[in-house]
């Protein structure tokens, strides 16, 4: 009954979306369930009514369904022809064990070592300093820089350097994109492996590695992603403990990273920024910018 609303809208729970359930917040569970539309509201309402309804219809007329020999076959015959109730909570609870045992292996750093070896540069790489922005925003075709009328990606548009075109997620959301944006996955099942992730790739280059986050982090809850940061040599998260479901802006990572990057690091490294940036027709993005915007 819990569910119905989200159900009506996104179909039963799969792993991406548990996995989701884990990286959020109070805050962007709040948003998310008043962006739903209020129909799935009223319908699951008009089901809790339904429920009440009949069952004071059966206590008034004292129907006792248990002694009706007929009205329990054809249930069993109803319930051995259709199995989507059951079916819902069969894999509620095995997409549940799945994000539990992955985040169980990724929080036991030991359980899952790095199978990079040593790896070098090529003769190509002339800078020192990388940095790897990562963010969700919108479709390319709200992006100017891809053809969207209004001119707002003065950077992208303006910048020197290619513009990709053509890339596609990994998955239907972040936590499920990122765990193989981020890994070598396995191009079988479609799973992150995380023995061969970037962090570590990195690190085997003898490049120093800064994670500079506006997502959560819990620490023994971590999310895939949270844990992939978690084997870089520095880590800032703006948002844990006590601030976990603060809503502490995107450009509060500005100051942290001229901080990081001003600091003359020995040899080549590479920045990580992790910040929030939702769609506009899946958060209230006005609640996200700074009072002085």
């Amino acid at each position: 009954m819990l569910y119905t609303p989200i159900g009506l809208s996104f179909g039963a729970p799969s792993y991406q979306y548990i996995a989701s359930l884990f990286a959020t917040d109070l805050l962007e569970g709040r948003e998310f369930l008043t962006q739903l539309p209020i129909s799935n509201y009223l319908i699951t309402i008009g089901i809790l009514l339904a429920v009440i309804f009949f069952r004071k219809i059966t206590k008034q007329h004292q129907i006792n369904f248990l002694n009706n020999r007929a009205f329990i076959i054809s249930s069993l015959v109803v319930s051995l022809f259709s199995l989507a109730p059951f079916k819902f909570f069969h894999e509620f609870f095995s997409e549940s064990m799945k994000v539990k045992q992955e985040l169980e292996a990724l929080n036991n750093s030991t359980a899952i070592p790095s199978e990079w070896g040593n790896s070098t540069l090529s003769s190509d790489s002339k800078y020192d300093d990388y940095v790897l922005v990562i963010g969700k925003s919108a479709r390319k075709d709200y992006h100017h820089a891809y053809g969207y009328p209004v001119e707002n990606t003065p950077f992208m548009s303006n910048a020197k350097g290619t513009l990709i075109d053509g890339f596609t997620a990994d998955g239907t959301n972040t936590i499920s994109s990122l765990k193989l944006l981020l890994t070598k996955p396995n191009t079988q099942p479609w799973e992150g492996n995380y023995r061969l992730n970037l962090v570590e790739l990195v690190k085997s280059a003898g490049i120093k590695t800064y994670w500079i986050s506006n997502q959560g982090y819990l620490g023994r809850f971590d999310t895939p992603i949270s844990s992939l940061a978690n084997k870089s040599d520095e880590k800032i998260f703006l948002k844990s403990g006590n601030s976990f479901s603060q809503n502490i802006s995107d450009f509060a990572l500005l100051p942290k990273f001229s901080q990081v990057i001003s600091q003359a690091a020995q040899g080549k490294a590479l920045y990580c920024g992790t910040f929030i940036w939702f769609t506009f027709d899946y958060l209230r993005l006005p609640n996200r910018l700074p009072k002085n915007l």
